[in-house]
């Protein structure tokens, strides 16, 4: 199964970079603590990672304020847990909400 989850950065398209790098670094906190969840070294669309037996990336949207979280999981329900997981770190220290990023989409995925 797989999800696209898209999270709007208030204060329009000069934003974005900002939101971004503080869901980057939530990914890659998240992806420290976790075992079992290994970022990509090299990708040139956002920043993948490895987790369980799914995969999740995280980027920003040229056109849009915006920044998504994209799952896909090889089990049901698998989606959903990734991004339960992945909340805490982005709510963790409120950076991300801070950068201006609206979590509530990602909170509905993780339900």
């Amino acid at each position: 199964e797989g999800i696209k989850v898209r999270l709007p950065v208030m204060g329009g398209l000069g934003a974005v970079p900002k939101a971004e790098e503080a869901l980057v670094e939530a990914l890659k906190q998240c992806e420290r603590e976790t075992e079992g969840w290994e970022v990509d070294p090299v990708n040139y669309d956002g920043l993948r990672c490895k987790a369980g037996d799914g995969w999740l990336i995280v980027r920003a949207s040229l056109h849009e304020p915006l920044v998504s979280v994209q799952t896909e999981s090889d089990r049901e329900g698998g989606t959903a847990e990734i991004c339960r997981h992945l909340l805490g770190f982005v709510l963790e220290g409120g950076a991300c909400e801070a950068a201006g990023i609206d979590v509530g989409p990602l909170r509905d995925a993780s339900e």
